[in-house]
């Protein structure tokens, strides 16, 4: 039988993005058990097209690729300074999207939440710091008891786990050069791996400490479920289509909203450039974050009541839901399955740490209260893959079991942007000692 080549383009890859959303949606609200343990739709839905595509690609009657780079000058504008984007840079297809959601964060983050969370942030930065203190140690000792190179039980740890393929790939070349021959292949073998297990494991735990602990959203006036109590059967309304027809809904707010979007995001652009070019490791994700809270903040101090909460968050919803999927159908799962057991047994270990942590180590120093448990389903996402599947994590659970502001004010800053400092040190620290010996 003859075989053929297909290609999806960068916008082929977002256009499917949306249909298999609601096909996860669909899939979590069939399956009780994945309802139960508050796996994300998202996950689900990219996680069944990556499945397909490694079917595909292993049957060997096609060949299909996606795309996840682009350089359509429409979406490239809206993450690129103008002077660099006169010269159509290629862009990650799904970093609009990215971009977009963080902005969001930013935009509903008033003082008034931001306030009291500030030792808030700092708690949870020291215990992720931590994480990935245990999870280097865990790495090398793992691998020694293997019987394979340290540098190897450094990769499958707080590099690609706590640090997400952007660090996979930036110390991979230094790797490479202490002696582990196609570390950036096991790197990025890893960090995928880590993105997979962060999204499918963060919300269970999460949904797990809530029932075992009977925990309640902070404000309600009810008594705590008893543990082990399942939430009730009535859910609030969720999901893509939900959060359009609130747009459409409100058609000035949500057209109000998209325009400081997009105004925050060039605005972020610039912001990273600058403090790029002095030096300064910033994540475009962050500058725009920074410009959305200022943003929220002075309309807020002028009495405005234009950029409206549920607005922002129904953006914010759509947008997380449309990058997550987009990112998990363009995993390589060819790449996994072709880890070596000695990989698979260090990763797999790695997973079970951050489980331990979150649960005995995470929650109860976060607070023991509902806020701990949402919070620790964000840091496994984080912990293990990147920060939008930390989020996607959270606002499962908030769906299901009701709001928390202060999670969600932590967790994008901890994960997306001060982890990476404390992260960036531990991993130069290990390399420098496994090295050396």
């Amino acid at each position: 039988m003859e075989t053929f080549t297909l290609t999806l383009p960068a916008f082929a890859v977002l256009a499917l993005a949306a249909p298999l959303v609601l096909g996860g949606e669909q899939v979590v609200e069939r399956v009780g058990w994945l309802r139960r343990l508050s796996v994300p739709a998202s996950v689900i839905g990219g996680l069944f097209a990556a499945l397909a595509l490694l079917a595909i690609n292993g049957s060997g009657l096609a060949a299909v690729t996606l795309v996840s780079r682009t350089a359509a000058a429409g979406w490239s504008w809206l993450v690129t300074i103008e002077p660099l984007w006169a010269d159509r840079p290629m862009v990650g297809s799904t970093l609009p999207l990215m971009v977009a959601f963080f902005t969001c964060v930013g935009l509903n983050a008033s003082w008034e939440v931001l306030k009291p969370g500030a030792w808030l942030v700092l708690r949870l930065l020291g215990l992720a710091t931590i994480l990935a203190v245990v999870q280097n140690v865990v790495g090398l000792l793992v691998a020694k008891a293997l019987g394979v190179s340290p540098l190897l039980g450094l990769v499958c740890a707080a590099l690609t786990l706590t640090g997400g393929p952007g660090s996979a790939v930036s110390f991979s070349p230094e790797i490479e050069r202490l002696g582990l021959t196609g570390a950036v292949n096991f790197a990025l073998a890893a960090a995928t791996f880590g993105i997979v297990a962060g999204g499918l494991v963060g919300g269970p735990v999460g949904s797990w400490l809530i029932r075992r602990h009977g925990l309640n959203t902070p404000g309600r006036s009810e008594q705590p479920a008893a543990a082990g109590v399942s939430a009730p059967a009535v859910r609030p309304r969720a999901g893509l289509l939900h959060d359009v027809r609130q747009l459409v809904g409100h058609p000035l707010a949500a057209l109000a909203v998209l325009g400081v979007l997009i105004a925050c995001m060039k605005a972020g652009a610039w912001l990273t450039f600058y403090l790029q070019k002095a030096g300064l490791f910033f994540a475009l994700q962050i500058g725009a974050m920074i410009v959305g809270v200022i943003v929220r903040n002075l309309h807020d101090l002028a009495g405005g009541t234009w950029i409206r909460t549920a607005t922002v968050q129904a953006w914010s919803n759509a947008l997380l839901a449309l990058f997550i999927t987009a990112a998990m159908m363009t995993i390589n799962l060819r790449d996994l399955a072709a880890a070596g057991g000695p990989m698979l047994i260090l990763l797999l270990t790695q997973i079970a740490v951050a489980v331990l942590f979150v649960v005995f180590v995470t929650y109860r120093f976060m607070g023991r209260d509902y806020d701990a448990a949402v919070i620790g389903a964000g840091h496994i996402g984080f912990g293990l893959g990147i920060t939008a599947n930390a989020v996607a994590n959270m606002q499962t659970l908030t769906l299901r079991h009701g709001p928390s502001p202060r999670a969600f004010l932590a967790v994008p800053i901890v994960g997306a942007f001060l982890i990476d400092f404390t992260n960036g040190l531990l991993v130069t620290l290990f390399l420098q000692w496994v090295g050396g010996s």
